[in-house]
């Protein structure tokens, strides 16, 4: 706390850029700490433009690790609000062909909400085609999607955010698929419903 209100009250001085070439030097072991994660998120939100650029270039060195670790996603969920979808391509580029496997994982899930939300439409249909076009007789990725306990929720966050035309081809996909229309998986229940809900 006192850390986070230090960096709030320095003016930029050399004092300031001394604390931030400290931060930078040992980001990734900052970001993984339940206090220090915290701190980090204070000092992106505080420091210059072109240090906030260098702790993005080494916070991106260990993303997908970051993104699965239960502090580390804090983090990168943070920047992705700060900075937006358009300015951190990097974080979209590393979790291409990955969107199934974060979506399942109990932190990273929370990166893929977040990416959604602060996507450009075209990243939002990057990450809804991948998973459409992932699917085959034997493993449908949207469907588990749907069935799992921690995806269910990045479905109903894809159908919120989604652009129109990839929004309507997952809603279609996922109401024409007669097992999960019976409503009887726990998990699924909660997707259609919300489908339902939106008047789809």
């Amino acid at each position: 706390h006192v850390m986070q209100k230090l960096i709030e009250k320095l003016e930029q001085s050399e004092d300031k850029e001394k604390l931030v070439e400290i931060i930078v030097a040992n980001i990734n072991d900052l970001c993984i700490h339940q206090y220090a994660c915290r701190v980090v998120q204070k000092i992106f939100d505080f420091c210059e433009e072109n240090e906030r650029i260098k702790m993005f270039e080494e916070i991106s060195k260990d993303l997908i690790d970051l993104c699965r670790d239960q502090f580390g996603n804090y983090v990168i969920q943070h920047i992705l609000d700060k900075m937006g979808g358009k300015n951190c391509p990097q974080i979209y580029q590393a979790l291409k062909g990955r969107i199934y496997e974060m979506s399942i994982h109990k932190f990273a899930s929370n990166v893929i909400e977040k990416c959604l939300y602060n996507g450009t439409d075209e990243q939002k249909t990057e990450i809804i085609n991948e998973l459409l076009n992932k699917g085959d007789n034997v493993h449908d990725s949207l469907i588990s999607l749907v069935k799992d306990k921690f995806g269910n929720y990045v479905v109903q966050k894809m159908i919120e955010y989604a652009p129109e035309k990839p929004g309507m081809a997952m809603i279609d996909h996922i109401m024409n698929n007669p097992e999960l229309r019976k409503k009887k998986d726990a998990f699924a229940k909660h997707v259609i419903n919300y489908i339902e809900k939106k008047g789809y």
